[in-house]
């Protein structure tokens, strides 16, 4: 195996505006454990449209992807 086969390959991906590298293949749902998101109340949209949450493990991240949690706070 060469040392281009070991590499594992990256994709850059802004989130909220701030850009970071994740390994590729990586599904949305899988992004918001990574990030630590909370699991309640949460909204995704991934280049500028809403993704429905049915659909977070199905699809994966390109390079170049913008997305935007939103996290619903009740306050009192």
């Amino acid at each position: 195996m060469s040392m281009s086969e070991d590499k594992v390959r990256l994709i850059d991906v802004t989130i909220n505006g701030t850009g970071r590298s994740f390994e590729s293949g990586l599904s949305i749902t899988e992004l918001l454990s990574e990030i630590g998101a909370p699991k309640e109340a949460i909204a995704v949209a991934l280049n500028e449209s809403i993704v429905t949450r049915a659909l977070w493990p199905q699809i994966l991240l390109s390079d170049g992807d913008k997305v935007e949690v939103v996290t619903i706070y009740q306050g009192g």
